[in-house]
């Protein structure tokens, strides 16, 4: 689907991704981002970074995905659901940005507790590895062959390490660091994933039309 904003994009890249959840019969499995803040960019910032304040989390996790750097605020999976990648990792075997790809495991944390059941699974800590099926590569046994929770065909993206940087401006000041602030640094860990199912019109203006695209 296309649209002309990247704020309608995400609403919509959830809105389709649990029809698409309930109509395979799946749960969707749901985690939270790891998210510092700092009063100050760079090295020096990240040296000096914090946890970020529930209210601070609620107002990154309203905007927009170009403003995020492709960084949700929270991450949902199921077998079949439509990603598209947002590096370019390794382009021979298809991890390129804004390549399709089709989620296929979650390699769960060996600390996550058991499944307490429910419509939907909300962990308690990001997932270790998603498991991802290229659209514009055949990777074969590559991956599987290596890591026996990888499924055939598939590549692993890891949880990341390092974090993505982006700056908040805030409307309202907000008590961070001992000072009322206006302008913070937002430094946040997740999959380098973006959903796959809605897409800004400039986005298929680059990629030249929307030929390969899958609906769900």
């Amino acid at each position: 689907m296309v649209v002309l904003r990247h704020t309608i994009a995400k609403e919509l890249n959830q809105k389709l991704a649990q029809q698409h959840c309930i109509a395979t019969g799946q749960r969707m499995v749901m985690w939270h981002s790891v998210d510092m803040v700092s009063t100050r960019p760079g090295r020096a910032g990240a040296a000096t970074a914090m946890p970020s304040p529930p209210d601070l989390r609620e107002i990154v996790n309203q905007l927009a995905p170009n403003q995020t750097k492709e960084m949700l605020g929270i991450g949902y999976f199921f077998k079949g659901m439509c990603f598209r990648f947002t590096n370019s990792t390794n382009p021979a075997i298809g991890h390129m940005t804004n390549a399709e790809c089709v989620g296929e495991a979650l390699i769960l944390h060996p600390d996550e507790p058991e499944d307490a059941g429910g419509p939907v699974r909300m962990l308690h800590m990001p997932p270790l590895a998603i498991c991802v099926r290229p659209l514009q590569a055949d990777v074969g046994d590559r991956f599987s062959r290596l890591f026996p929770q990888c499924p055939h065909g598939c590549i692993i993206i890891p949880f990341p390490t390092q974090a993505s940087s982006f700056d908040v401006q805030l409307r309202i000041p907000m008590l961070i660091g001992g000072a009322l602030r206006t302008k913070v640094y937002s430094r946040r860990r997740n999959f380098t994933l973006g959903v796959g199912y809605a897409f800004t019109d400039y986005f298929c203006q680059v990629r030249g039309g929307l030929q390969g695209y899958n609906t769900p």
